[in-house]
């Protein structure tokens, strides 16, 4: 039988080891580091840029700029968060920019990538069933981005 005194002593041990061990929970409080796939802030330099870089500057980059887009660093968000899309896009789905901060689904770079029906033109990377498809984990990347306010972070 454990006398009174020896029992608080071995409360104080308990709480101790239990708060050492981050008290039987996995939440430290703090926030998860940026872009990795718990919920944390997406950086535009070092998650969305390297996915343009893998998936799109092939064909959007200073050279070729198809639809007038050039996505090759250090431009590349100049040239999307709260610009237009091309002539020709414009025509098939006025009103919608490029990206619109906070807003996935009101950003085209969101519905060609995805792909929405509701997109112009063609999905992308072109000549693929869409990044939401072939690459689900860098277009959801791109999708918190836009979510997150689409910081030039």
């Amino acid at each position: 039988m454990i006398a009174a005194r020896d029992l608080s002593k071995y409360l104080v041990v308990l709480t101790l080891a239990a708060a050492a061990c981050g008290g039987g929970s996995s939440d430290t409080g703090s926030p998860p580091p940026p872009g990795n796939d718990g919920g944390g802030m997406v950086s535009f330099a070092q998650d969305v840029q390297p996915i343009f870089n893998s998936q799109c500057t092939r064909c959007h980059n200073s050279t070729t700029a198809n639809g007038g887009l050039d996505l090759t660093a250090p431009g590349s968000y100049g040239h999307l968060v709260n610009v237009a899309t091309s002539a020709a896009c414009s025509t098939a789905v006025p009103n919608v920019p490029r990206v619109k901060p906070s807003d996935p689904m009101g950003s085209m770079l969101w519905r060609k990538t995805k792909p929405d029906p509701s997109r112009c033109l063609s999905q992308m990377p072109f000549g693929t069933a869409g990044l939401g498809v072939i690459a689900a984990d860098q277009f959801a990347k791109i999708e918190a981005w836009i979510q997150q306010g689409a910081l030039n972070n």
